[in-house]
């Protein structure tokens, strides 16, 4: 029971005849940090795009060029294409699906030179619109 709910067997107890119950903190702790971060995810609001940065400009260039043939073929692109592109892929909200761009020129890169992505390739977008699903 205690394995199926802490994640573990009962704690364990100390030489001294003490119990630890450090793998029990950890354990909640743990618990808790992801379900922070897929509240944090959930409250992203729905015309908000993470910021995605890729190591080369092939990269960013590919990556734009896919969200540009999405936009050509189908007339838009949305927000949770640009996500499933990504390796791995990024969390998507079902806002995800709605929103995106109708117009090539709202999906471009850009090369960071300072800072703690410099080097880096940010993909920039405008702020998504209401799309059709």
């Amino acid at each position: 029971m205690n394995k199926t709910i802490y994640g573990e067997d009962k704690p364990r107890k100390k030489k001294n005849g003490t119990t630890n119950y450090s793998s029990f903190s950890e354990a909640i702790a743990a618990r808790s940090r992801s379900s922070e971060s897929r509240t944090s995810l959930n409250r992203r609001s729905s015309t908000q795009v993470m910021d995605i940065w890729v190591e080369t400009e092939d990269e960013a260039r590919e990556i734009v060029g896919r969200m540009h043939d999405y936009i050509d073929r189908y007339g838009q692109a949305k927000v949770s294409d640009l996500y499933q592109m990504m390796d791995p892929p990024l969390p998507i909200i079902f806002t995800d699906y709605q929103f995106g761009w109708t117009d090539e020129s709202d999906i471009t890169y850009s090369k960071e030179r300072t800072g703690d992505h410099r080097g880096e390739f940010l993909i920039v977008t405008a702020e998504p619109v209401k799309i059709k699903m």
